[in-house]
């Protein structure tokens, strides 16, 4: 395996750890904060983040444009330049630290419109508020040094040091919500360990980049900021529409149907969003050798790796559509128990929105390092806007139900089609009937193994809950990867794939064994 690949399987090995410590950190405090303080918390904590992620927009892409102008640096280890494009980074994400506190306290004043039906809770709406206000805006202030070592391939100590600050966090917290019963309390260690967090990776990049220690007096040339900015114009588009998608369901739901019900989906979306980010970092791990690629091989070589990658996110997409569909209502009777349960239409609608969001991820990453970002720029736009009307004429006649298929039909409407179809002749340079006729094949096969899947755990019955679970989960696992197995075991792709995770296996045994 070359060093590419070498650290692309690095990264993902720490980025999966990292994701799944915070999910389990996630449902922990889920439960602490229900069992100590109440349900109630559980609906202005989800409402705040979401409306928090659209003030996120702030950051317009510049992350995103920097790191496009990292690889090329980075590869012929031009220090010079990357100095030149931190220095910038560094003025620019202070600026938006600035924009987003000055935003949100602007919120505070729409606060009591957004909020129907406020819970009932001692401490002030207000406070909590300024609270996720402080988290999100403190998260920029030394963020683009954990971009730089990103974009060097170099995200496992990112990760690293993510997964110990997760687990001192999480005990924090569950020791001053458990012992003191604050929900403040809680909510300040939230924003202090987001600033450790920060100052750590700060740490860590300034020693090993020593160029960041030294003072840089030269700025980047006016063409190169051109560059970056007309780059950052059609990636704030992006941005912002991605933001709104995230936060707008939320929005709606709690303004037209009750912020209650923002809580109820919050148990689902805790569930589906901690899946998809476990599985996401897979290809956040692999974007800065994506990056590589792009700056180092022609378009036959990228579109080798692009077949491979959609593979992956298929086989991905295929075991979590299987597995939640099959496993999140037990779930959710399990954890908190049958009163919280939504309808099976609920759970098919966010299945389908995690499918489609795990399908287009690689394609996001190649559209992204082949620097694709004025092209289609309004697409995103459209996306939202549609998601937007569809939802609040939704809303009133099918419900939560409504909301949700909106955001799903707007996906499928823009997104789905039109990026692949952007690279396919911008990039690759091949016929897009080919990248059809592929993804056709890959939802068939995933709405085989849902239905077979679900069909046989109904059958299944125990008297012990967590027995039976734990086989349906076992089903989950064995039945829908091996029918993929079955039917594309002669891919190219798979046999590429099986290829790569044979040799790792074999290099992580040659290790144990010289340890012994």
């Amino acid at each position: 395996m070359g060093s590419r690949t070498q650290k692309s399987v690095r990264n993902i090995t720490f980025s999966l750890g990292y994701q799944l410590v915070t999910l389990f950190s996630n449902f922990f405090m889920k439960t602490v904060l229900i069992k100590n303080l109440g349900i109630q918390y559980t609906g202005v904590s989800a409402l705040f983040t979401d409306i928090l992620t659209v003030l996120s927009v702030a950051e317009l892409g510049f992350g995103t444009a920097v790191s496009y102008a990292l690889y090329r640096p980075l590869y012929e280890k031009d220090d010079a330049q990357i100095a030149k494009l931190m220095r910038l980074y560094q003025k620019i994400y202070w600026i938006i630290f600035s924009v987003i506190v000055a935003a949100g306290i602007v919120c505070l004043i729409f606060l009591k419109y957004i909020v129907k039906d406020v819970p009932d809770i001692k401490e002030n709406i207000h406070i909590i508020f300024i609270f996720f206000i402080l988290k999100t805006a403190v998260s920029y202030l030394f963020v683009y040094k954990a971009t730089l070592l990103e974009a060097n391939q170099e995200k496992h100590i990112v990760s690293a040091v993510g997964i110990v600050v997760c687990i001192l966090t999480a005990i924090l917290e569950a020791v001053t919500v458990a012992v003191f019963k604050s929900y403040i309390g809680y909510l300040a260690v939230m924003v202090t360990m987001v600033i450790v967090q920060n100052v750590i990776i700060s740490l860590v990049a300034n020693h090993r980049y020593p160029m960041l220690k030294t003072e840089c007096n030269e700025s980047l040339s006016l063409h190169e900021r051109k560059e970056i900015f007309k780059n950052v114009r059609a990636l704030a588009i992006y941005k912002i529409s991605g933001a709104l998608q995230r936060g707008v369901d939320s929005v709606i739901i709690s303004a037209m149907l009750g912020t209650s019900l923002v809580g109820f989906l919050s148990y689902y979306k805790m569930i589906t969003n901690n899946v998809d980010s476990l599985f996401g970092q897979v290809f956040e791990a692999i974007k800065p050798s994506v990056g590589n690629l792009a700056a180092s091989e022609n378009s036959e070589r990228q579109y080798t790796v692009f077949k491979k990658m959609c593979f992956l996110s298929f086989a991905i997409g295929n075991f979590i559509s299987v597995s939640l569909i099959t496993l999140l209502n037990p779930f959710i009777t399990l954890w908190l128990g049958n009163s919280y349960l939504l309808g099976m239409d609920i759970v098919i609608i966010l299945v389908a929105d995690i499918y489609i969001i795990t399908m287009v991820r690689p394609y996001e990453s190649f559209r992204n390092a082949n620097a694709l970002f004025v092209q289609g720029k309004y697409r995103p736009a459209v996306m939202v806007i549609l998601n937007i009307i569809l939802s609040i004429g939704l809303a009133d006649k099918w419900g939560l139900f409504g909301v949700l298929f909106a955001t799903v039909a707007a996906r499928v409407l823009t997104h789905v089609w039109y990026d692949p179809l952007l690279l396919y002749r911008k990039v690759f340079h091949k016929p897009f009937l080919q990248y059809i006729k592929m993804k056709i094949v890959y939802l068939l096969t995933v709405i085989f193994n849902c239905v077979l899947v679900y069909e046989i755990c109904n059958i299944i019955s125990f008297s012990n809950q967590w027995v039976e679970f734990f086989l349906k989960a076992l089903l989950c696992v064995f039945i829908p990867n091996i029918v993929l197995i079955a039917l594309f075991h002669n891919n190219d792709e798979f046999k590429e794939l099986y290829a790569y995770a044979h040799e790792l296996l074999k290099r992580i045994c040659k290790k144990r064994n010289s340890k012994k």
